[in-house]
């Protein structure tokens, strides 16, 4: 793939995207080493894989890559960088090299270009292969007459080959996840109650494209079934990190206001008494461009604490500020009747105060964000525990 190259080096090797890169070059057989400023879980299991892991940058972390990889975060003036441009090792953004990973270099000129790439995309499948095509997409829908290959559908809709039957959305204490419970008939044949460990109907709907190509290989759907059971899910995305005085802790990567919206539904769905989130948003141009959709992606969250933007490099723009997002996403609450207010939190310690003081047994708190959020989780619980063992003793000192 990359002719005689066979080290690469990956200059904030612990992000979400870079680390995923990562893993799938080792796989393949390249020698990787990164460095990213503090050693965290991502960074332990890359150095587990083979990966040679440095904490900090500096100039000799990159001696013998022949290719360095940065992501947008990663500042010019960045010591492996700068070196790496002295000793003409080439340095290549995350995306290129996941271009060149998936072989997807084609540019979009428009929605026409990209509709005619998912036909071609499509039409690609041999004759007697079949398309598993969501028929709850509208604008998919919309393409079926020009598929030119056979074709199986799946959906909540009627008329779907694969037709889901939403259950209730659960979470189960005991195994300490959030489940989907769903059935599925196959040309009115009923394939039973499948259960998926991770809430919304987003990942319903993902599941049942799997059975579909299961059922089309021939795979049986008790086996399906039990593969579904055993499926956990995904770091940060709707991941469990505790309980603790009755209260849920649980962290999620969307940082995108329509990511926002489905983890938010999917929390709504599990049965907890009130969500408390606290969300860092991700950039200040991100922040500012989807000023109105962050405004509005909040209205399930029964209290909101908002943390200063994770800057990713980025130099903070005037105006745009958590402070002015707090304040857009109170107004469309009041106007759009949503539930609690959002308020700033100028540290993660204040964030924590605010989301455990609004906190009650059977409640959840979700982390929400690209950025350092992820680490909260178990200062959440350290807090939930502390309020817990202090109203234990209350307790016990006012009885009789």
């Amino acid at each position: 793939m990359f002719a005689k190259i066979q080290r690469i080096h990956f200059v904030g090797i612990g992000g979400i995207g870079m680390s995923g890169i990562a893993e799938v070059l080792l796989n393949l057989g390249y020698k990787i080493s990164g460095s990213d400023l503090k050693s965290s879980s991502v960074t332990q299991r890359l150095s587990g894989l083979g990966a040679t892991i440095f904490e900090g940058h500096a100039a000799g972390n990159i001696a013998g890559a022949e290719v360095v990889v940065i992501s947008s975060a990663v500042a010019p003036e960045n010591p492996e960088v700068a070196e790496a441009h002295k000793l003409h090792i080439p340095v290549i953004p995350r995306a290129e090299m996941l271009a060149e990973l998936m072989r997807l270099m084609d540019c979009y000129r428009n929605m026409r270009d990209v509709k005619k790439a998912f036909l071609d995309f499509m039409d690609r499948v041999p004759f007697y292969g079949v398309v598993v095509v969501c028929n709850d997409d509208v604008p998919l829908r919309k393409l079926f007459p020009q598929i030119r290959r056979r074709t199986v559908t799946y959906g909540t809709r009627r008329g779907s080959d694969f037709q889901i039957k939403l259950g209730k959305s659960t979470f189960e204490s005991t195994e300490r996840q959030p489940t989907s419970h769903f059935r599925v008939t196959y040309r009115e044949g009923d394939l039973g109650e499948f259960r998926l460990h991770v809430p919304g109907v987003h990942n319903v709907l993902n599941a049942t494209a799997a059975i579909a190509v299961g059922i089309g290989l021939d795979i049986t759907a008790d086996d399906i079934r039990m593969a579904l059971e055993n499926f956990r899910g995904v770091d940060r995305r709707f991941q469990l990190r505790g309980k603790a005085g009755g209260v849920s802790v649980i962290d999620d990567y969307g940082h995108h206001p329509t990511e926002i919206r489905a983890t938010l539904t999917a929390a709504r769905q599990c049965g907890f008494g009130k969500i408390h989130v606290i969300f860092q948003p991700h950039r200040y141009t991100r922040t500012r461009d989807l000023m109105d959709e962050f405004a509005s992606a909040f209205q399930d969250a029964d209290s909101l604490a908002v943390l200063d933007i994770y800057p990713a490099s980025e130099a903070p723009i005037e105006g745009i500020t958590s402070e002015a997002l707090a304040r857009r996403i109170n107004e469309k609450k009041i106007s759009e009747k949503g539930k609690g207010p959002a308020s700033y939190a100028s540290s993660f310690a204040e964030g924590i105060v605010l989301a455990v003081a609004a906190a009650e047994p059977g409640d959840m708190i979700l982390t929400l964000g690209a950025g350092s959020v992820s680490q909260l989780g178990p200062l959440i619980l350290a807090k939930l525990q502390e309020n817990d063992a202090q109203s234990t003793t209350r307790t016990a000192v006012s009885a009789p």
